[in-house]
């Protein structure tokens, strides 16, 4: 028959001192332990076994101590300490991608009937080449209104075509990823004094579990039944980051939908992905006055051009059971660490009969200050802070001169050198609770360190956060108007001037209307030079009009003035073709232009050089200067008299 004693005051104090840890979490003040002795039948020994079974509750941040004793003994064979430390869960990733929130800049151009032809539904309206940070989507929609356009307002409907640039906002990349149910671990440790034991271990609490601490020693665990119900769905938060983030609508692995988060997302290859069917839904320009190229655009998603300031981290929205949230990428997992959790009933079998004695401390505080409050989720919690406290401490509600909800606070609690518990100076906690306040009466704290003590008891304030309200769909867009293109802009005329334009084929009248003007200066500009060449009077003209410039040497002027005196006055004489050729021909002499002169200058003119009454040359062989006695008249050879005059006459005839 096993025996529960129910020690004294003294006896407690004496056996925590041979407690083997210091600086350990004081003993539970109300452990509730229970003991039975049973016999079982052992198949390897073939015998009945007598067994010790020790039943308890612990809680999280709790350590129980009982010593058990041989029959008919007054020392302890043994003590020992279980205590609660930690307990996480491991949520892994079934699902997750990478993703950025859209920044969209759209540029539109509305094209009137008949004029540029700019806006097709094959003709592509983004220019830029996609990378890994830039995406973009043609937009085209024709039977726009055409008012305003002028004489073309008649031929037909206006176009508006759009380029719809995709950016990350801010830059910045998230992850979002999917979780199911978690897989619960408690963590434990197991302390003998005699033998001097120390274990730690996990334990998955999600199942019933055993653990054998030596051959005579077993604990076991049983599943809580419920604990911190964290939804299943999906999650996100920025890459490169510990934060889980929920509280908005996350679109999943193959759902693209512009009113959820993760629309725009990162492919295998690093470029960014979306659904142009779903883009196509909700993006819309219609043109209000298209010569002026005004439109109305509209791009209704709630998670574009903007931060996500409605998304709450996980520790926050579960603040009153979530102490930490750890998030490993690598290893496809986050970590959530509670502040609370529901007590669970442990087993501890010892073989052979032994009468159990528990330990336990008296608790303590000095004062206390609560709040009952309502968050925005509806989640009801007292937020408590205990003054100079230890142990632990056991409150309840009360409304109306009545208890309405009951609950433990575990203050962690480590221990001197001599085994005297060191009290903590302020211990914030949060209780999770099922009731409310009244409004019909006051709501009232009350705590107290055990059964024999008297609560204390404080009324408390009620605060509620309102739910949240809802929200417009976002029509705010980045917007830049296109520029129509118009024969005025000098942007047109930069761009169509260039041959290479042409080859992409002729696009519109703006585009025609520059090949055709530059097509025509080259046809002039190639027929002024077959002028030059081929009509010599021309070529006398041309160097007269450079013979005035001042800025040229005087050497330069002269030659310039005296080629341009050789051509005389005539114009049209010797030109291709024509009658003065044919004057020439009927004389049947050919005057060669290289007859008439007697020397060439270096850069092609021709000129003179007299002969004077004492048969020397006018100009000496080194000078250049002009002669104010040039007869223009005066034949070139003694040899050959046909003077300029005469040739100038024979052409010259009608």
């Amino acid at each position: 028959m096993v025996k529960y004693v129910l020690p004294l005051t003294t006896l407690i104090t004496s056996l925590l001192l041979l407690l083997p840890g210091q600086h350990a979490n004081i003993c539970s003040s109300n452990p509730n332990i229970k003991a039975s002795g049973v016999k079982t039948y052992n198949q390897d020994e073939k015998t009945y076994v007598d067994e010790t079974k020790i039943s308890f509750k612990i809680g999280l941040d709790e350590t129980v101590c009982f010593e058990i004793r041989e029959k008919n003994a007054y020392t302890p064979k043994e003590v020992f300490r279980i205590s609660f430390l930690d307990v996480d869960s491991i949520f892994t990733y079934k699902n997750s991608y990478d993703f950025a929130i859209a920044e969209s800049h759209v540029t539109c151009v509305c094209d009137c009937p008949g004029m540029e032809d700019q806006c097709s539904p094959i003709r592509q309206s983004c220019k830029e080449e996609e990378d890994q940070s830039h995406l973009c989507w043609n937009f085209y929609k024709g039977d726009q209104s055409s008012e305003g356009c002028g004489v073309f307002e008649t031929m037909g409907s206006a176009e508006v075509c759009c380029a719809v640039d995709f950016t990350p906002f801010l830059g910045q990349t998230y992850k979002a990823f999917q979780v199911t149910t978690p897989t619960t671990r408690g963590k434990f440790v197991f302390e003998t004094r005699t033998s001097n034991i120390t274990n730690t271990f996990s334990t998955n609490l999600d199942k019933a579990s055993k653990k054998f601490i030596d051959q005579d020693t077993a604990i076991s665990f049983e599943t809580p039944g419920s604990s911190v119900a964290i939804p299943d769905g999906w999650y996100y938060g920025a890459l490169n980051t510990n934060e889980v983030l929920t509280n908005v609508q996350i679109n999943g692995l193959n759902e693209w939908k512009l009113n959820k988060l993760g629309w725009l997302k990162y492919g295998p290859d690093g470029k960014l992905k979306y659904s142009e069917s779903e883009v196509s839904k909700t993006f819309s320009a219609e043109a209000t006055s298209c010569p002026n190229n005004l439109m109305k655009v509209d791009f209704s998603s709630p998670y574009a051009n903007r931060e996500i300031t409605e998304s709450q981290r996980l520790d926050q929205f579960f603040q009153s059971t979530i102490r930490k949230v750890v998030r490993e990428d690598d290893r496809r997992h986050f970590l959530v660490y509670f502040r609370s959790f529901e007590k669970l009933n442990v087993q501890l079998t010892l073989r052979n009969e032994y009468t159990v004695v528990p330990h336990k401390y008296e608790s303590a505080f000095t004062s206390f200050t609560g709040a009952a409050l309502l968050d925005k989720h509806s989640n009801r919690f007292l937020n408590i802070t205990v003054y100079e406290t230890y142990g632990t401490i056991y409150g309840h509600l009360q409304q109306h001169g009545k208890t309405i909800e009951s609950f433990d606070i575990i203050v962690p609690t480590e221990t001197t050198a001599e085994g005297k518990p060191v009290p903590v100076k302020k211990y914030t906690n949060y209780v999770q609770v099922t009731q409310w306040c009244s409004t019909s009466a006051p709501t009232f704290l009350c705590l107290h360190t055990g059964t024999t003590s008297t609560p204390s008891c404080k009324m408390i304030s009620c605060s509620a956060i309102r739910n949240d309200d809802f929200e417009l769909p976002a029509t705010d867009l980045r917007y830049k108007i296109g520029y129509r293109e118009s024969l005025s802009d000098s942007r047109v005329w930069k761009k169509y001037t260039n041959p290479a334009e042409w080859f992409n084929g002729i696009t519109g009248l703006q585009e025609a209307v520059c090949m055709l003007v530059v097509l025509g200066c080259v046809a002039l500009f190639i027929l002024s030079i077959i002028l030059i060449v081929r009509c010599t009077p021309l070529r006398y003209y041309i160097a007269g009009l450079l013979a005035r410039i001042p800025l040229l040497s005087p050497q330069v002027r002269d030659k310039l003035w005296r080629f341009s005196e050789r051509g005389g006055t005539g114009w049209g004489c010797t030109c291709c073709g024509g009658e003065s050729s044919s004057s020439s021909s009927s004389s049947g002499e050919e005057i060669e232009l290289s007859e008439l002169s007697e020397g060439i200058i270096d850069d092609g003119f021709y000129f003179d050089n007299p002969i004077t009454e004492e048969g020397e040359s006018y100009y000496d062989d080194d000078e250049l200067t002009r002669s104010h006695h040039y007869d223009p008249y005066m034949t070139s050879s003694a040899d050959e008299g046909v003077s300029l005059g005469e040739y100038s006459s024979s052409c010259s005839s009608d």
